[in-house]
């Protein structure tokens, strides 16, 4: 099973160089089933320049974000709710969706 984890987007008031959300993607995937939780938003600590740890917009790499992320979101717990929802469609019972046209 790979798991790939994203930050889809980084949100923060116009004009302003902090960043107070962010946007992450979970994509899990193994040899023919995958699932993806994306969209979440996760509202980040208040922090002003000045302050310890600040880091300014054009300085931020994805790695930074993702420490942000699973500072605040278990890594291993969203893993495991992927992995499971796999294991129900590999299994052939549970809910199929799709539509009828």
């Amino acid at each position: 099973m790979t798991h790939t984890w994203s930050i889809d987007t980084l949100k923060r008031n116009d004009g302003s160089d902090i960043v107070t959300s962010l946007v992450w993607t979970l994509s899990s995937v193994d040899n023919l089933h995958s699932n993806k939780i994306s969209g979440k938003e996760l509202p980040l600590d208040n922090i002003s320049e000045g302050d310890e740890g600040y880091i300014s917009y054009n300085s931020l790499t994805e790695d930074i974000c993702k420490s942000w992320l699973f500072a605040k979101v278990s890594q291993s717990e969203m893993e495991s709710k992927n992995v499971a929802i796999i294991n129900v469609m590999a299994s052939g019972s549970g809910i199929v969706a799709g539509t009828p046209w």
